[in-house]
């Protein structure tokens, strides 16, 4: 059998290689391959997936077809309509909240004045008031001119004021020396002698000070009644001094009355016998004598000496030291 196509050879860099032709038959194969390539359909898979789709459908009708689920889009949707819907029912709450809060608290605020008012009122209409009690119910206002922490500073003082024509009195409570310049047991009064010594151009100070009641006692009865006599007493000098009556004072006879009835006190040698020797001098007292500084002196004495007495009758010791 000839061969259709002669052998063909080829010299590449000195090296030779053969090509064979192929054959006729060979050829047709090749062509029918192509050919079979060529007639190959390219499906569309849109068309394929709607074919399956109505493939399908007949099989649903004995099985509930499956849920269609969300997609991500309806999902995040609906998680941002609940806290939105959340959030205007919390901006409500609030409001109303915040409403009732502060209408309260302006109510109360402009009624408490009138309830604590009237509270007040019908407190006083019906309740008595509380009143403390105190011991100390004998209280005189003192002139003070000056406190000293040595006997001779305040001897030194009370002199220059006695040489200037002013009442003083230096008495002792154990720490410090104190001069005194004038006494009264009322406000109005004690008041006459400041403006009296600021208008003289002295710096003095007010001082109150408090001489308990006599205390009750079985053995002491008739001293407790003497002291409290002696006190009366003492009240009714205070307030005859500055006065400018002609009269004779009203309390010599109670004085004589006292002196007489604690005679006793004399020998006894303690406060009390110089209590009693304080009033004593009460007695030659003259009526234009009332208003001098002595006078006030002499009271400051008598004071202080009464003082004594009743801390020496209720504890058994000296209070002051005139």
């Amino acid at each position: 059998m000839k061969k259709d196509k002669p052998d063909l050879s080829i010299k590449i860099n000195g090296r030779e290689t053969s090509v064979v032709p192929r054959s006729s038959d060979q050829e047709k194969e090749r062509t029918g391959d192509e050919t079979q390539i060529e007639e190959t359909k390219i499906e569309n898979w849109q068309d394929k997936r709607l074919a399956e789709r109505e493939h399908a459908a007949s099989h649903w009708g004995a099985y509930p077809q499956p849920k269609k689920g969300s997609s991500l889009l309806e999902k995040i949707q609906k998680k941002q309509r609940r806290p939105r819907l959340l959030y205007y029912f919390s901006l409500a709450g609030g409001a109303v909240f915040l409403g009732l809060f502060f209408g309260i608290l302006l109510l109360h605020l402009f009624t408490g004045d009138d309830t604590s008012t009237r509270a007040a009122i019908q407190l006083d209409d019906t309740d008595t008031p509380i009143i403390t009690q105190y011991n100390d119910s004998f209280v005189m206002h003192v002139i003070q001119a000056g406190a000293f922490k040595e006997k001779e500073t305040g001897i030194k003082m009370k002199n220059n004021l006695q040489a200037k024509g002013y009442p003083a009195v230096l008495t002792h409570d154990g720490d410090f020396y104190y001069l005194f310049s004038g006494l009264s047991f009322h406000e109005k009064g004690i008041a006459e002698l400041k403006d009296y010594y600021a208008k003289e151009g002295l710096d003095v100070y007010e001082k109150t000070r408090s001489i308990p009641e006599p205390n009750r006692a079985d053995d002491k009865e008739e001293e407790r009644q003497m002291l409290l006599k002696g006190k009366q007493l003492i009240m009714d000098i205070e307030s005859t001094l500055g006065g400018s009556s002609d009269t004779e004072l009203p309390w010599k006879q109670s004085l004589n009355e006292f002196l007489e009835a604690t005679e006793g006190w004399t020998d006894r040698g303690d406060s009390f016998a110089d209590l009693r020797t304080s009033l004593e001098r009460w007695k030659d007292t003259k009526t234009e004598e009332a208003a001098s500084a002595s006078m006030q002196e002499r009271l400051m004495e008598t004071v202080l000496y009464y003082e004594e007495a009743v801390y020496l009758h209720n504890e058994g010791k000296k209070k002051t030291e005139a």
